[in-house]
């Protein structure tokens, strides 16, 4: 008996898996209540202006392309989904910003952004990755008040030996980035 099973094993081992048909998993597009969260829109202007009063003007490209993944365990398994990400490119040398949306988990649909080389993953319903994050009903920047505000957390600011980082991003979603706060306290806010 212990042979006729050895046998198997060894038989699947060399040979593998038999062959199967490939599966789909299509998680179709984007919903509109996901994309509602970033409110920049394609061509348009949206202008911050840093501590010291400097006003920098960033320029929005939204773009939304169609993804597959592709796993192979014995069968193989392509995953059909959208990535819609907004680049935020500033009319002076410092850090892009880019926002990403993705239902590749439709469960748990992805939500992030990156300020230069630093991360953060924006909160909403659904988003387990974002932990790192206080939440404020209403919030003061600059002479204006802003209701829902998330102050966030960079995560991996410690990878990064330079003598300023991102340390938090204050974002709500109709507004978008209201203040991108750095490690020695400067800051850049959204002009009201």
């Amino acid at each position: 008996m212990r042979a006729g099973i050895s046998l198997i094993f060894v038989v699947v081992l060399l040979y593998g898996c038999p062959p199967c048909e490939t599966i789909t998993l299509d998680n179709g597009p984007l919903p509109d209540s996901l994309l509602a969260l970033v409110p920049y829109q394609d061509g348009n202007t949206y202008s911050f202006q840093h501590s010291n009063g400097q006003v920098i003007n960033y320029t929005a490209e939204r773009t939304t392309e169609n993804e597959v993944t592709q796993c192979r365990h014995c069968c193989e398994y392509n995953y059909n989904y959208e990535i819609n990400t907004t680049k935020l490119t500033p009319d002076y040398p410092v850090f892009n910003i880019h926002l990403m949306l993705s239902n590749s988990d439709t469960i748990y649909p992805e939500f992030s952004c990156s300020i230069g080389k630093y991360f953060l993953n924006i909160p909403h319903a659904g988003n387990r990755y974002a932990v790192y994050f206080d939440y404020a009903d209403s919030l003061q920047i600059g002479n204006k008040f802003y209701k829902e505000v998330y102050k966030i957390k960079s995560y991996n600011h410690y990878q990064y030996d330079e003598p300023v980082k991102v340390d938090s991003v204050f974002y709500n979603y109709t507004d978008g980035i209201l203040l991108i706060k750095m490690s020695n306290e400067e800051y850049y806010r959204i002009l009201d």
